[in-house]
């Protein structure tokens, strides 16, 4: 009520604060997303949300739900008021996939960075002014990893506030050059340790292809993460919430 944060807290906002205090509050989010997530899905978000900031590489088989988890921690997170910003790197291929995943499935809107402009979910435009770095259009962003490989959007990339979290989708493609640990990183995989030498996460978020299909010189040391481990479940990424409108195919992990 009012601008003032000490005056009394209307009905709703009262109520949002006692399921908080009385440990609900992820009970409340999860209710409120709109699909039914898997046990061991729910699982492995709440451990990562009850350790943040903490790193973690998430390296389970197709169809386990990489991207189910993902959206319930960035949800939990940016709901809370753990998180305020965050950049969420996938492939370009699947892009415009991920907004709509984020949207239908844990309502939230987040834009996408399209050359010099910022596209919602629903399509509309905002175009960036004149000098603006894109990449700190938006508190939440999803962009390309495709095009943080090139050597021109990595001075704007690394200029200016550091993410809460920092996301990458089919992280398995940054690596180095040949067997040798010691070769040159590939683009993808010198921006995330520019990244990581500038300060720019408080946590770092991995989704991948499962260790073992991944070369042991890909597994970049420099880079802190954890594995979350979990017992396996169904195929399918997610249950459908009843009335909570129609589902789609899961993405690529």
């Amino acid at each position: 009520r009012g601008a003032n944060p000490d005056n009394t807290p209307n009905q709703l906002l009262a109520t949002l604060l006692a399921l908080k205090q009385h440990g609900l509050w992820r009970a409340l989010l999860l209710a409120s997303a709109g699909l039914l997530a898997w046990p061991h899905q729910e699982a492995i978000a709440r451990r990562i949300t009850d350790t943040w900031p903490r790193s973690y590489l998430l390296a389970d088989e197709v169809g386990l739900g990489k991207t189910i988890e993902t959206g319930l921690v960035l949800r939990e997170l940016l709901l809370s008021g753990r998180a305020e910003t965050a950049l969420l790197l996938v492939p370009a291929s699947v892009l415009i996939q991920w907004q709509e995943e984020l949207a239908e499935k844990f309502l939230l809107e987040v834009p996408r960075l399209d050359g010099g402009e910022l596209v919602s979910a629903d399509g509309s435009r905002k175009r960036l002014g004149a000098g603006a770095n894109p990449w700190r259009a938006a508190p939440v962003l999803l962009a390309s990893s495709h095009l943080t490989r090139r050597r021109d959007q990595r001075a704007r990339l690394l200029d200016g506030e550091s993410w809460d979290l920092v996301f990458v989708d089919e992280a398995h493609h940054a690596r180095r050059r040949g067997a040798n640990p010691d070769n040159t990183p590939n683009q993808l995989l010198a921006t995330l340790l520019a990244l990581k030498q500038h300060g720019l996460w408080r946590a770092l978020l991995l989704a991948s292809a499962p260790p073992v299909a991944v070369p042991q010189a890909d597994a970049e040391r420099p880079l802190h993460r954890s594995r979350a481990r979990r017992r396996c479940g169904p195929g399918s990424e997610s249950r459908p919430r009843a009335g909570a409108g129609p589902t789609h195919h899961p993405l690529p992990p």
